[in-house]
């Protein structure tokens, strides 16, 4: 079936931004769950031909489950529409208020059991040929995939709120039905621990905030188990070898399940595979930096990746647990020249690190298409060559980088950035002159 509607034409195919790799996915499927990737022809589709071009797909979807004895089940589908516009120079996802008017209305129930009415943009071929519409999602608002709450923004504490509710189940029932300390603390590893660290490895979530939701339930957790409630965190999760309680540390069960999805994934010839290594060159062409990103400083350098990413989340848990993580150097940026660089590292050392300004100057450099220093030097090695201080966009590429519209002060900033960097005569210092193509 998914081969039939891969050769109607749909599906997304996906090339990677730095080697150009080629995958071809339809859906993410398990058992009796689907959800259909659609990708418009362009990063300038408008967005409704971009509704028109995924209800055509959903259609043939449908229509090929029906023929195969299934059917689409109106009340668990959804559809999320993640279309972009500049908004003070950031590229957003836009809202639905922000998308075309929707032809209807669904009702749908709320978390707080109340019934709301939601806009409709796609509707499913039911059998007999009638079409039910289904709601249009907020990016922001979570919905349950598979046990995991996802939701297009990355915002992984609607997933962890959700695990700690299951927590607060356990927590009632104790309460309900005491139990002596040693049964409680039994129960609490080998029922409770299992159900709260499921999908761990796939949520993005601040360590920091992690961290805090958990230890706030332990708060409520330990008098059940027969501890003093007002011990401090250090206590809670040192190891029994030194008398602490050795409490789960959500933290580095996060991180280990992280890693454990990367050794599982990473290099194989399957799709996770392919889409870790996809999603990880889209990392290093927005961070454009050299080498091992993920040794670089992220209190630093944190802010040239997208928030609600995957890779990022990851090298910030490393970050702040201090743990070094290295990836081959096939999939690293290296030297194009002697002395070359990365371009970012030029202007950041020079004395750059805010948040805000570092995000701004990165808003140019993938504008204009830079990754390392010999892309804006000339021939000599050592003249910065003048469409890198102006406002022109990257001439053709080889290299897919992040759609951007930056304002006039961004391009202002940049100006004053590559100017103190490399000083008004635009001529790199001898010591920085870049040597013979490698």
């Amino acid at each position: 079936m998914i081969n039939a509607y891969k050769r109607m034409g749909n599906g997304v195919t996906l090339t990677s931004s730095y080697m150009v790799r080629m995958f071809l996915i339809a859906a993410a499927m398990y058992v009796d769950d689907a959800d259909l990737l659609h990708c418009g022809d362009s990063p300038h589709m408008e967005d409704e031909d971009l509704i028109r071009k995924v209800q055509g797909a959903t259609d043939d979807f449908a229509l090929f489950a029906e023929a195969t004895g299934g059917a689409i089940k109106p009340p668990k589908c959804f559809v999320y529409f993640l279309s972009y516009h500049c908004v003070r120079g950031k590229m957003t996802l836009k809202k639905i208020d922000d998308l075309p008017e929707a032809p209807t209305l669904v009702e749908l129930k709320q978390d707080n059991g109340e019934v709301g009415r939601l806009p409709s943009h796609i509707s499913v071929f039911q059998p007999g040929g009638r079409k039910v519409p289904i709601p249009t999602l907020e990016v922001s608002v979570s919905t349950k995939m598979l046990g995991v709450h996802f939701n297009p923004l990355g915002n992984g504490v609607p997933h962890i709120e959700a695990m700690i509710k299951k927590g607060d189940k356990w927590v009632d029932c104790l309460r309900r039905r005491p139990l002596e300390a040693r049964d409680a603390w039994l129960s609490f590893h080998i029922q409770l621990y299992p159900a709260m660290s499921y999908g761990l490895g796939s949520v993005v979530i601040d360590p920091k905030k992690l961290e805090k939701l958990v230890q706030d339930f332990y708060y409520t957790v330990l008098p059940l188990v027969g501890i003093n409630r007002c011990i401090t965190k250090e206590w809670r999760m040192l190891s029994e070898r030194y008398q602490g309680l050795a409490m789960p540390n959500y933290v580095v069960d996060c991180f280990a399940a992280k890693v454990f999805l990367m050794q599982c994934n990473w290099g194989f010839d399957c799709p996770s595979g392919h889409l870790m290594v996809h999603a990880y060159e889209a990392f290093m062409m927005e961070t454009g930096l050299y080498g091992n990103i993920l040794s670089h400083n992220f209190q630093i350098y944190g802010s040239l990746a997208t928030d609600g990413t995957w890779w990022k989340n990851f090298w910030e848990f490393a970050s702040y647990l201090n743990i070094h993580v290295t990836i081959h150097q096939e999939h690293q940026f290296h030297r194009v020249r002697g002395n070359d660089c990365a371009f970012m590292s030029i202007l950041i050392q020079s004395g750059t690190t805010e948040k805000k300004v570092v995000e701004r100057l990165n808003r140019v450099r993938k504008y204009k298409g830079i990754i390392h220093l010999s892309d804006g030097v000339s021939c000599n090695g050592s003249s910065i060559e003048p469409w890198v201080l102006d406002n022109s966009p990257q001439d053709v590429s080889t290299h897919t980088f992040p759609h951007e519209e930056p304002t006039r002060s961004d391009f202002k900033l940049w100006y004053d950035s590559v100017i103190t960097a490399v000083g008004p005569t635009l001529l790199l210092p001898h010591r920085q002159r870049l040597g013979v193509f490698l």
